[in-house]
């Protein structure tokens, strides 16, 4: 029962990464690329979709194969480098 519940919480904590992947980090990846050059627009969105799918995978690591935790402070530091180097400008206008 109790790791269920911790899978439920993880899962949770994915998805809303998830979501906070496809709305903030959508706009910076989005006002990097209208600044920058075309490579590294392209860089921008490929580690955006990259990003995204990471916490889909994890969601059913979690749930089907098992996980570390390893791999979730893993996908911290991807959101974390993420925001250093793409995601400073994440306004809408």
């Amino acid at each position: 029962m109790l790791q269920i519940m911790i899978k439920i919480i993880v899962s949770l904590f994915l998805l809303m990464g998830a979501v906070w992947t496809l709305l903030p980090w959508n706009f910076g990846a989005l006002n990097y690329a209208k600044t920058h050059n075309v490579f590294l627009a392209t860089l921008a969105w490929l580690s955006w979709g990259l990003l995204l799918l990471a916490h889909l995978v994890l969601i059913y690591f979690v749930w089907f194969i098992g996980i570390t935790y390893w791999w979730l402070m893993l996908l911290l530091l991807a959101h974390i480098l993420f925001l250093v180097i793409f995601g400073r400008n994440v306004s809408t206008g």
